[in-house]
């Protein structure tokens, strides 16, 4: 994502899609690249989550 975020910025690109891919493909929509840059969990929203 880090990869992504520094070349978009690199061409001025404000925006970037971003789709997770997993058992179901989730496309987050296009983000603003600074929302990008961070490191971000790459976990699909549609991921059991555990009830610990």
């Amino acid at each position: 994502m880090g990869a992504i975020a520094s070349y978009a910025t690199a061409r001025d690109v404000p925006r970037t899609r971003v789709v997770f891919c997993d058992a179901v493909a989730y496309d987050a929509g296009y983000l603003p690249v600074e929302d990008v840059a961070p490191a971000r969990s790459c976990r699909s929203p549609h991921a059991a989550r555990s009830s610990a």
